[in-house]
């Protein structure tokens, strides 16, 4: 079954003898589907979470709405050396912004044919971190069959179709929503630096933190950032190499309650 004719149609969680749920994706008579099974149990040989197979998972149904949209057949063409164009990357990057309702919505049968023709509205787009996702799944999907399609020419053509296949996987890639990392911060100023030093010598924490445990705790942390150097990212960054044990001895102390 090609992938027009919804060889990536839903998931079902498969829950074994011993308790694990192994998410499938079935086409559209209810057979398990080839290679997102293969790429699923690779994940699993890794020890990926069911919930994260399950996230891959729903990410190749999405990956086959996308291409029932674009009209191609994703699977045939890779198999065959075919490789996915500039212009269908950015299409199937673009696709990836938007709810898998959507895109069913727009793919249905019984939608007019004026209708499917219509773009998308804002509330059919997801975010970022979703959309880099599924392009992140897509690449690995997309780069499992086409090395297989290498497999199958010639070894003379196999070197030229491989930098092929790299630099499309290159644009989707580059495709992907720059996202600051939660673990990053801006880096402190000399002048912000210089303030908390002298505020520490100085200061006294009881004026910023009026509730006596509060303060206790929270002076304990400044003390520690001060100590062994504030970093980019305060706690986030701070590691155990960061501390100089020979240098510096450590305490802990539990209040009761």
């Amino acid at each position: 079954m090609v992938t027009r004719e919804r060889y990536l149609w839903t998931v079902q969680i498969l829950v074994r003898s011993d308790g694990e749920r192994l998410p499938l994706v079935l086409d559209a008579n209810g057979v398990p589907a080839h290679y997102p099974t293969c790429l699923i149990l690779s994940k699993r040989s890794r020890s990926l979470a069911s919930a994260s197979l399950r996230a891959v998972a729903t990410d190749l149904v999405h990956l086959g709405q996308c291409a029932i949209r674009m009209g191609i057949d994703q699977n045939e063409r890779l198999e065959n050396g075919e490789l996915i164009d500039l212009s269908e990357v950015s299409e199937l990057a673009e696709l990836c912004g938007v709810t898998t309702t959507a895109l069913r919505r727009l793919n249905s049968t019984t939608v007019a044919e004026i209708r499917r023709g219509a773009g998308f509205s804002r509330s059919d787009g997801v975010i970022n971190a979703t959309k880099n996702r599924r392009i992140a799944t897509a690449i690995e999907y997309i780069n499992l069959i086409a090395r297989i399609g290498e497999a199958q020419v010639p070894a003379a053509d196999r070197r030229s179709l491989s930098n092929a296949r790299k630099k499309m996987i290159t644009l989707l890639r580059e495709h992907k929503v720059k996202m600051r990392s939660s673990r990053i911060r801006a880096a402190f100023s000399e002048v912000e630096l210089s303030s908390v030093v002298k505020f520490i010598l100085n200061g006294d924490p009881a004026e910023i933190w009026q509730n006596e445990t509060i303060c206790q705790r929270n002076w304990a942390l400044v003390n520690l950032l001060v100590t062994t150097g504030i970093r980019e990212g305060e706690l986030l960054q701070l590691k155990v190499d960061d501390v100089d044990h020979s240098e510096n001895d450590g305490h802990h102390r539990q209040t009761a309650g």
